[in-house]
């Protein structure tokens, strides 16, 4: 009976383990690596961005967090606008997202929420459209959420970037997958250049 249940227990651990595929490497170049991963049931792949910065958790977690600047190095955002704060690690704003003709753009509102741990910083991001109203003129995502990870090395911050967004709405699922590679490995060499220049 024990060896049963212990042999029931392997299966199961087995089985969910398999439903979550492995993170693929798509794209290294310039620094930036970028995976992606399918989750059982998801309309879209996840993607994954990794690359390590000469500037400290500080500075890369105040950039992150200027809402306002957003359209300066975040491929695909037409805008992003601050709506109202929690506390220091808690706000919400809005992110105005472009997507080629003849689509509409889209809108989200999000939750940011700051998390330190040993050492590290974590800034997640989870939707929140139950703050405010649609925008006029936009279609709303109702998908949209992921994170940003800061850990120090030596002098450097290695920075993640993980995202899941379905822009919905008749959008073809090879249409926007076609962009999630590109996407986010644009976001962090604007990010690196950013800096550079600021």
């Amino acid at each position: 009976m024990q060896k049963t249940f212990f042999w029931l227990c392997f299966v199961c651990c087995s089985l969910v383990l398999n439903a979550q595929e492995a993170w693929v490497l798509k794209k290294n170049e310039k620094g930036v690596k970028v995976y992606t991963q399918q989750m059982p049931d998801a309309r879209v792949v996840t993607f994954k961005a990794i690359s390590v910065l000469p500037h400290s958790q500080e500075l890369l977690l105040q950039t992150i967090t200027d809402i306002k600047n957003y359209h300066k190095w975040i491929d695909g955002i037409a805008a992003g606008r601050f709506i109202s704060r929690t506390n220091e690690s808690d706000f919400y704003f809005r992110q105005i997202v472009l997507l080629p003709f003849p689509f509409d753009d889209r809108e989200v509102v999000q939750q940011s929420q700051i998390l330190r741990e040993k050492g590290s910083v974590k800034i997640k991001i989870t939707e929140a459209n139950h703050i405010a109203e649609p925008l006029e003129g936009h279609v709303r995502m109702y998908v949209s959420h992921g994170y940003w990870l800061l850990e120090p090395v030596k002098d450097e911050t290695k920075i993640t970037y993980v995202f899941t967004a379905d822009p919905g709405e008749n959008i073809p699922k090879w249409l926007i997958n076609s962009f999630i590679v590109e996407s986010p490995f644009q976001t962090l060499v604007n990010l690196r250049n950013f800096l550079a220049t600021d």
